[in-house]
């Protein structure tokens, strides 16, 4: 074992000296701990604290290892981009995407399969396609109209299921 983080440059983070029991592990006869918590020599040098929480699902307690982030300002991006599924109410857009559609269906048999061919190129496409519809409606829409006027029509189909449930 010596050998082993020697070689990969661990160090041990488990630290007896606060907690010195350090039990991951009850049974009704006995206890049991970690023996070690190797990371890396940068994660090492970054480590804050660590304590053990009762897991979900296990008769372990969970090792909660607390590190302390080499940059305290943080990037976020754009976030996570969503479909915006009131186009797709849309006949015009159900026009584009079915002629486009189409023609993304012609680059199939570049990939080896259509698992590939989605992932690689239509998802890519079909993304596009919405985001760049998404901003044409959102700059062509001065007023709020188009906007409106699904949110208005998606109500109405909503309550008229509704209906046809009760």
């Amino acid at each position: 074992m010596d050998r082993l983080t020697h070689g990969l440059r661990l160090k041990d983070a488990w630290d007896v000296n606060r907690n010195p029991q350090g039990y991951t592990h009850y049974t009704a006869n006995r206890a049991a701990g970690l023996d070690g918590f190797y990371m890396t020599v940068d994660l090492f040098s970054r480590k804050k604290g660590a304590e053990t929480l009762a897991g979900d699902f296990t008769d372990h307690l969970a090792v909660l290892r607390r590190l302390k982030l080499t940059s305290p300002n943080m990037h976020r991006g754009r976030g996570r981009w969503r479909m915006n599924t009131i186009l797709l109410n849309e006949e015009s857009f159900r026009i584009k995407i079915r002629g486009a559609w189409n023609e993304w269906k012609q680059h199939i048999h570049r990939f080896p399969d259509i698992v590939h061919w989605w992932v690689q190129y239509a998802k890519q496409k079909d993304k596009t396609l919405h985001k760049r519809t998404g901003r044409e409606e959102w700059r062509s829409d001065k007023d709020g109209g188009f906007l409106l006027l699904c949110n208005l029509r998606c109500l109405a189909r909503t309550r008229a299921a509704r209906r046809q449930d009760a």
